[in-house]
């Protein structure tokens, strides 16, 4: 993405190497592709806009498309685009810790509103989607083409009180796996390793299919000796750690 970012911003294709030599079964030269192995000036007849794939063997498949920034003026310019100027309304969504804090947010996007010249629709996009909702909530629903900056922003304070928060555990792949993961977990505290030794157990009751290892024994082995990165181990070791961090954090215990 770096590398991407800087051939836009000096709308330059870098050259490519240890390219040759090319696979004979994609046709280059019918399909108009070329391996630029010299750094090319970018086409000016052509959007600024890179491609990135990542797909990963263990299942991490992302895609991103970037553009310039010059060239996202360039397009709303051609269009004619007048941010905040549409006639339709925006319910803008407002959070904070305190109900202080609330009125004086409320107040600031209030004066932001009337100066700025991003559009209403991707002010209330960033607050409903991109900020953290917090206790102390309210909302306001403007159109750019009545708002009035110099009134004052209508704020009902919806705290949530002491309502108990919700919460999400996200685990990673088996990339982030290392020799002695969550040894001390498994040493000092009895839940965790309770959970370890239960799902060993139900591992080896499999009979005639039941591993020759086990998921304490892997997890306790020094980085010589390890075998953490083997995908038929580190796929169960990573699985049975996060069944017993969910566990250990339902009964109480700090993870």
């Amino acid at each position: 993405m770096i590398k991407s970012v800087l051939a836009l911003e000096h709308k330059t294709i870098p050259p490519n190497i240890k390219s040759r030599p090319l696979n004979p079964k994609i046709a280059f030269e019918k399909a108009r592709l070329v391996v630029p192995e010299q750094a090319l000036p970018w086409p000016c007849d052509r959007d600024e806009r890179v491609s990135i794939n990542s797909f990963g063997v263990g299942g991490a498949n992302a895609h991103v498309i970037l553009e310039s920034g010059a060239q996202h003026v360039r397009s709303r310019a051609a269009g004619n685009i007048s941010p905040s100027k549409s006639s339709k309304p925006h319910l803008l969504l407002y959070s904070a810790n305190t109900a202080h804090s609330l009125q004086t947010m409320a107040q600031e996007y209030q004066s932001f509103l009337g100066r700025t010249r991003l559009d209403f629709a991707d002010i209330a996009y960033t607050l409903a989607n991109r900020r953290q909702h917090l206790p102390h909530r309210s909302f306001v629903v403007v159109s750019p083409e009545t708002f009035d900056p110099d009134s004052a922003p209508p704020i009902q304070d919806a705290s949530l009180g002491g309502r108990v928060k919700s919460l999400v555990m996200v685990f990673t792949g088996q990339g982030a796996a290392y020799p002695q993961l969550a040894r001390d977990l498994l040493q000092g505290n009895p839940t965790f390793a309770g959970v370890i030794n239960s799902l060993d157990a139900s591992l080896q009751a499999l009979g005639s299919v039941a591993p020759s290892w086990t998921i304490a024994e892997e997890l306790r082995r020094p980085a010589r000796t390890s075998r953490v990165y083997e995908a038929e181990l580190a796929q169960p070791l990573c699985t049975a750690v996060q069944i017993a961090l969910v566990d250990t954090r339902d009964c109480g215990y700090p993870t």
